[in-house]
């Protein structure tokens, strides 16, 4: 039998911890959405965003210790797809959360989104994934550039190690057809990580093709 629970529905609860759904979780949360992002111990020790839990425990008694009963939205973003759709069933049928979401390899080499519900799943772009969770909201740059993101697109991390980028900004790296959406700085995001001067070990979020980051990963690391 479902649950039914007497509370306001604002949460966003994401399982599962990536460049994407790290930069989704501080964007949301910066925007004035409560954020339960989940992973484990050694990802929480890499980023203090993070919410850490054992994820071998069952759907129920992770998504209970989530929050997932003020949920209005989750998205299991594991790297097992059957985990990820378990954990779904689990918000629908136990939390009855309204919009819930999993991150899926529909296509060898591509992942994508799909939404979750009674009646069976449809595949989401980042754009649909963004827009169900906050329709009608004022996008910042990085959410904007999450929405036109497409199946060439990766999002990944890199990390600054050349002297040469010290003192400057994102504004100064030749980056090329990839974007840079979120710094990183001794575990915390930067809100301001348009302006800020880079320094050393600052851990660049960034969103384009393959080829594209890895000719920034080459500059960033070249000394």
């Amino acid at each position: 039998m479902s649950r039914v629970f007497h509370t306001t529905r604002l949460r966003t609860v994401i399982v599962g911890v990536n460049p994407g759904t790290r930069l989704l979780a501080f964007e949301l949360q910066s925007a004035g959405t409560p954020v339960s992002l989940i992973g484990s111990e050694a990802e929480q020790k890499s980023n203090l965003f993070v919410s850490a839990m054992n994820l071998t425990t069952s759907d129920e008694l992770l998504l209970g210790r989530a929050g997932a009963e003020s949920a209005r939205c989750l998205v299991a973003a594991l790297p097992d797809d059957g985990r990820n759709l378990s954990i779904c069933h689990t918000a629908l049928e136990k939390f009855r959360v309204p919009v819930i979401v999993a991150r899926l390899r529909l296509l060898e080499g591509v992942m994508s989104w799909a939404k979750v519900g009674d009646s069976g799943m449809a595949r989401l772009s980042w754009r649909d994934l963004i827009h169900a969770i906050i329709p009608g909201e004022l996008l910042t740059p990085a959410l904007s550039r999450l929405t036109a993101a497409d199946d060439r697109d990766r999002i990944t991390d890199l990390e600054v190690r050349s002297p040469m980028f010290i003192g400057r900004t994102i504004g100064d790296l030749s980056s090329g057809d990839c974007d840079v959406v979120a710094i990183r700085r001794k575990n915390n995001q930067i809100a301001a990580y348009e302006t800020t001067n880079l320094e050393l070990g600052d851990v660049l979020t960034v969103i384009g093709e393959k080829p594209a980051i890895g000719r920034l990963r080459e500059s960033l690391t070249s000394l």
